[in-house]
């Protein structure tokens, strides 16, 4: 339903509703989208504000102007409690469970059909302390054959968070040319002890043998990179109309 108060000018008045219950990708969903918007023109649609629910948090928009033949257009994303091991799973950036949210801001400019993320922030709760159990990731190295006689340094991360207990966390966004680069800083200590020691001479972790003593279990912080091609964000726009359900 619109409201065209001066026909035959296109322009509503502001407070237009747009409400769609779900957008799906294959590992992701947006649900409860709601936006307030006015078409000022045929050339300029203003976005008063948007909501949705995602990774078990909230996201928010700020006022921004859609407008034909501007050569960039800018946003800021705001994140409130966004799940840490959901988030990570629907960006398929890796299978993981367990507990622990993140807010933020994340600034968004979309130009030449590219989106493009100015120094993003995404802070846990202060105080509050999580979980973060990675299960599989095709970024990063979670299965250590046990033969192998040392590991490398992405081997003992991949090994620390396949149950890490962590007392803050940490994720920054950022473009980088070709793509979207998330830095995951998280500080905290394996739920078990790791049966490893670090050799610093060769800047490797080498196995305890069956049965000795040690290991590590003392608090650890683990700096992760993780890239994603914006292209690949890029093709949901164009998937974008078959995955709507139930606009009203």
């Amino acid at each position: 339903t619109l409201n065209f108060p001066d026909l035959p000018h296109l322009r509503t008045t502001p407070n237009q509703k747009l409400s769609i219950d779900a957008i799906r990708t294959q590992k992701s969903q947006l649900t409860d989208l709601k936006t307030s918007f006015r078409i000022e023109s045929p050339q300029s649609l203003f976005i008063e504000k948007m909501s949705g629910q995602w990774s078990g948090g909230r996201l928010f928009t700020d006022a921004f102007r859609l407008q034909r033949g501007a050569q960039k257009t800018h946003g800021t994303l705001f994140c409130d409690r966004l799940q840490l091991p959901e988030l990570l799973t629907q960006l398929g950036l890796a299978e993981a469970e367990g507990t622990g949210s993140l807010s933020g801001l994340i600034p968004l400019t979309y130009s030449n059909r590219q989106i493009m993320v100015d120094h993003g922030f995404l802070f846990s709760t202060p105080g509050e302390q999580g979980r973060l159990k990675i299960k599989n990731s095709q970024q990063l190295t979670t299965r250590i054959p046990g033969d192998t006689p040392q590991f490398s340094p992405l081997h003992f991360v991949g090994a620390a968070l396949k149950d890490f207990k962590y007392t803050w966390a940490k994720l920054f966004i950022f473009s980088k040319d070709e793509n979207l680069v998330l830095q995951l800083k998280i500080d905290g200590k394996p739920s078990e002890p790791l049966p490893y020691r670090y050799d610093v001479n060769n800047n490797v972790f080498v196995p305890i043998d069956q049965g000795g003593r040690g290991g590590i279990e003392q608090p650890v912080k683990l700096d992760v990179n993780f890239k994603i091609p914006v292209n690949k964000l890029l093709r949901y726009q164009k998937r974008l109309m078959p995955l709507l359900h139930n606009i009203r």
